[in-house]
């Protein structure tokens, strides 16, 4: 499955003019399920969050998304990007 594609289509109402959104072609399978599950409940605790964008960067996966609900999003953004990085993936 192309995750790429996957996502930009089920969360584009969610990415603001000029951010890319998704970057997420080398992300193990069980990285894109974990991020779409953590996304659908932050989106179920905020219906107006914003996804800004998700890549992979040195080995691991950066997280950038709004919003004005969800007071320990910087908490989130850093657990993911703690939890999901391996560093065979550097390239």
């Amino acid at each position: 499955m192309d995750f790429n594609y996957y996502f930009l289509d089920k969360y584009k109402d969610r990415i603001p003019l000029g951010w890319y959104g998704f970057d997420i072609g080398g992300f193990p399978e069980s990285w894109c399920k974990a991020i779409d599950d953590i996304l659908e409940l932050m989106i179920k605790h905020d219906p107006d969050m914003k996804i800004y964008q998700i890549k992979m960067k040195w080995g691991g996966a950066r997280f950038y998304v709004g919003s004005r609900t969800i007071i320990d999003q910087e908490e989130i953004e850093s657990l993911i990007e703690d939890k999901m990085y391996d560093e065979s993936l550097i390239y």
